[in-house]
């Protein structure tokens, strides 16, 4: 899978994934743009609500700097193989089991958010030194702190930063990834009740569920085919220069 299709696949899991966003975070973000209402000086909302999606990206975007600069260390170590190919099918599984869930075939996949659940609970009490929210950095500090809310669509995609090969390519999936959620978080911070409610439709959530279960699935067969190729090349490679070898020898032969 090249970068680009990877930028593509994050934009368009942040996008469909972002039901899942909105249903787990539309609790903060309606908190968020209460804040901005009962704020006698703030006078408009929508800046500060911008900068509170800023915020969560940039928090996306350093995750994914963090993992994939590690990521790179790994690849140069020869101790790790094939590091891309077992992250992106990892990545895989885990969009199953979220697709699943929110499709409601695989509640006990919520499991999984609770690796987070540590941090967070370092993270989200310094969140009242910037209450109320007056200017725009406020804004943008509290998102920062709301991007480390544990999800596991965000951590599906984390993984795949492991495999890009560097920091700046890692933060970039990441990046593209959050821009994809923005049309559900959005609204809700600006007090957009009826995308809460969208969460909540059966329908909907199996719909979405089911999109991301076909999203993971064409991530895994993709990924699994194009290691089978890879093996091939290189076994078909190496059978070549034993070929070789073996002429050489023959011609070298009194």
């Amino acid at each position: 899978m090249t970068f680009e299709t990877m930028l593509f696949s994050a934009l368009m899991a942040g996008l469909f994934g972002s039901l899942h966003c909105a249903g787990m975070c539309g609790g903060i973000a309606s908190a968020l743009g209460m804040s901005l209402k009962t704020n006698s000086e703030t006078t408009k909302t929508f800046y500060p609500a911008l900068f509170y999606q800023i915020g969560r990206i940039s928090s996306y975007a350093i995750a994914g700097f963090i993992a994939g600069s590690f990521g790179d260390v790994l690849n140069q170590s020869e101790l790790v193989k094939d590091l891309g190919i077992y992250t992106r099918i990892f990545s895989a599984i885990f969009m199953l089991g979220l697709g699943l869930f929110l499709a409601g075939l695989f509640p006990s996949f919520s499991l999984v958010e609770k690796i987070g659940v540590p941090l967070w609970k370092k993270i989200s009490p310094l969140s009242k030194h910037l209450l109320p929210v007056k200017y725009v950095h406020q804004a943008y500090g509290l998102g920062l702190l709301w991007g480390w809310l544990p999800c596991g669509l965000t951590y599906s995609i984390l993984l795949w930063s492991l495999a890009v090969g560097s920091g700046t390519e890692g933060a970039l999936l990441m990046f593209v990834f959050g821009l994809g959620t923005i049309p559900a978080m959005l609204p809700i911070t600006l007090g957009a009740g009826h995308v809460t409610k969208l969460t909540k439709h059966h329908v909907l959530r199996k719909v979405v569920g089911l999109l991301i279960v076909v999203a993971g699935l064409y991530i895994l067969i993709h990924t699994v085919m194009m290691a089978n190729s890879g093996h091939d090349r290189l076994k078909m490679q190496t059978e070549q220069g034993r070929e070789e070898m073996d002429h050489s020898k023959m011609n070298h032969d009194p």
